[in-house]
C-alpha cells in the first residue's frame, strides 16, 4: 500500500485528498494520503517522522515549497532551476527526492484545451507556483510579463530567467499591449487588481486563467468574462493534472485519464463568455 501525504499550512480544506482518491480509485491502487498542517519550524521534523513511518512520498505545498529543497536528498534538474518543489518521493533506503510538476501539470491542461494560440501572457503574482509555470511558458517561447506588488522580492524569486519584464502594479502599463493569456498567481481574487489594469487589458485578453479554486476564484472568473475576456478557467484542471505527473514521480506510472476535473464536489475548471 501506498503511504503518502501532503504537507502545509492551511490545507485542512485541500482537494488533494479527493483527486488521488479518483485517480487511485480507478487504477485499483491500495492507498493512505494524510493531511500535515505544520508551521516553518516543523518541517525538518515532519519529514524526517514521515521517512521512519515508512511513507513512499508526500505532496508538498505553501509556505514550504522553497524550504523542502534544502532538506531532501537529491532533486530535480527542473527544482535546481526554480527553486521550489511540489512532490517529494522517499525510496526503501530513506533518501529523498524532490520535484515539480506544477509546471507541467499547468501547461498540460492548458494544451488540453485547445485554445487559440498563446504568445504573450501576464502573470499577477510571483510567488507559489510561478516559477514552475514560467519555466514551462519560457521553454515554449512565450513572452510573459509579471506584475508585483514587490519588485524586490520578485526580483529574488525570478533571479534565474532572463528575458522577463518585471511590471510593478504601482507603475504605469504600456496601455497597447495585448495579452492572450492573464494568470491570476496572486491567491486573490482579480477584482483586488482592477484598480491597477488599465481599462481595455482585460477585454482584450484572450484567456483568464485563476490558479486558484476557491469560491473566490469562481466570482474571479466571472467577472473576467464580464470585463470582456472570452475563455475563463480556475485552478481545479491544474490541480489535477499535477497530481498525476506526481503519482508519476511516486510510482513511475502516469494515470491514463485526466477527465475529474469536473466531478470534484461539482467544480468545473473551463468557462466561455456568452455575453
Amino acid at each position: 500500500m501506498l503511504k503518502l501525504a501532503l504537507l502545509g499550512s492551511n490545507v485542512t480544506h485541500s482537494l488533494s485528498p479527493l483527486v488521488y482518491e479518483s485517480f487511485f480509485t480507478r487504477c485499483n491502487e491500495r492507498y493512505q494520503y494524510n493531511i500535515f498542517n505544520l508551521s516553518e519550524n516543523e518541517l525538518y521534523e515532519q519529514v524526517s517522522s514521515l521517512i521512519t513511518l515508512g511513507y513512499d512520498g508526500f505532496n508538498i505545498t505553501n509556505p514550504h515549497k522553497f524550504s523542502i529543497c534544502k532538506l531532501v536528498s537529491d532533486r530535480a534538474a527542473k527544482v535546481t532551476k526554480v527553486g521550489c518543489a511540489n512532490v517529494v518521493k522517499i525510496d526503501m533506503h530513506g533518501n529523498t527526492f524532490a520535484a515539480n510538476t506544477d509546471g507541467i501539470g499547468f501547461i498540460r491542461h492548458l494544451k488540453s484545451l485547445e485554445l487559440p494560440l498563446i504568445n504573450n501572457v501576464l502573470i499577477l503574482g510571483s510567488g507559489g507556483v510561478v516559477p514552475a509555470i514560467l519555466s514551462e511558458l519560457l521553454a515554449a517561447d512565450i513572452k510573459v510579463d509579471i506584475t508585483v506588488r514587490n519588485m524586490q522580492r520578485a526580483a529574488a524569486v525570478l533571479s534565474s530567467f532572463s528575458g522577463i519584464g518585471l511590471l510593478s502594479l504601482r507603475k504605469d502599463y504600456n496601455l497597447n499591449m495585448t495579452y492572450d493569456l492573464i494568470i491570476n498567481a496572486s491567491g486573490v481574487c482579480l477584482k483586488d487588481f482592477i484598480p491597477f489594469i488599465p481599462n481595455g487589458v482585460l477585454k482584450k485578453a484572450n484567456t483568464y486563467y485563476d490558479l486558484a479554486y476557491s469560491k473566490a476564484a469562481t466570482y474571479s472568473v466571472d467577472f473576467a468574462l464580464k470585463s470582456g475576456c472570452k475563455y475563463a478557467l480556475n485552478g481545479v484542471g491544474m490541480l489535477v493534472y499535477q497530481a498525476a505527473y506526481a503519482i508519476e514521480v511516486w510510482t513511475g506510472n502516469l494515470p491514463s485519464s485526466f477527465d475529474i476535473a469536473s466531478t470534484l464536489l461539482g467544480l468545473e475548471d473551463f468557462y466561455v463568455c456568452n455575453l
